[in-house]
């Protein structure tokens, strides 16, 4: 009985030993994994580099986009300077009489050839277009109120017969309320909006005479008429090429009201 008594204490003395080791072990490990958990302590010099080098970037930044800002400027207060219109003062200026009491201007005679500058076309030709209409189109155009033969080889009005002097003819025409004015290269004429000609053709400068300069003398042809329907004027714009001493001018005369036939700023 002595003996066994003394083996069951000795066991529950072992048990509790164990018991004790255990929990020891288990609170060390805790201890050490909340250790190893925590996270570092911060550098506080390394925040302060990091800060630095942050602030410098920040003032390059800000210094690139002033610079890019400032170059972005100059590049269109450039392309507003390149887009702006030069202005000149005319040389000379007057008001013509009414076109239709002025004599027809002298013709120059011979044949003359306005040399047509060739565009480089650097095509691409195996290249597939797309959009290439390969069928006609149903036919759009509004049907006219009037046909009539404008200038061309033996065209006649009141000035006389026309006859093809200059080549290419570079067509040019508009219509305005009452009338329709056409230039064919070098000649003028006006008709009404029933087909009749009522003034022409002439040489262009004819508009011109009693100008004096170039643009009474020279008629070198390519010239442009419009019909302005805001302001009910006509405006006409030849240039002259063959002086040697005023060098290139563009003539343009403006007609005082829509009346094409009547008196003309020049």
């Amino acid at each position: 009985m002595m003996n066994l008594a003394r083996h069951c204490k000795l066991v529950r003395n072992t048990i509790g030993f164990v018991v004790i080791f255990l929990s020891t072990l288990t609170a060390f490990g805790q201890a050490s994994r909340s250790k190893t958990d925590r996270p570092p302590a911060p550098n506080r010099s390394h925040q302060k580099r990091k800060a630095a080098r942050v602030t410098n970037a920040g003032v390059a930044n800000s210094n690139e986009k002033v610079a890019n800002g400032q170059e972005l400027q100059a590049q269109q207060s450039q392309a507003k300077e390149d887009r702006s219109p030069t202005i000149q003062e005319s040389e000379h200026n007057d008001v013509s009489p009414p076109l239709r009491s002025i004599p027809p201007a002298a013709r120059t005679h011979g044949r003359h050839v306005h040399d047509i500058e060739i565009l480089p076309r650097n095509f691409n030709r195996g290249a597939i277009d797309p959009v290439i209409q390969r069928s006609a189109a149903t036919a759009l155009a509004p049907v006219t109120n009037a046909n009539f033969d404008g200038i061309g080889q033996g065209f006649t009005g009141p000035a006389g017969t026309f006859s093809v002097s200059s080549a290419p003819p570079d067509t040019n025409g508009d219509v305005g309320p009452n009338h329709y004015v056409q230039m064919v290269n070098s000649d003028l004429a006006i008709f009404n909006k029933s087909g009749t000609a009522i003034y022409g053709p002439v040489p262009t400068n004819t508009l011109w005479s009693g100008f004096g300069g170039l643009c009474q003398t020279d008629n070198d042809g390519d010239g442009v008429v419009v019909y302005d329907p805001i302001a009910n004027r006509w405006v006409v714009s030849q240039f002259a090429v063959s002086g040697t001493t005023t060098g290139y001018l563009q003539c343009v005369a403006v007609s005082t009201g829509p009346d094409p036939t009547g008196t003309w700023n020049r």
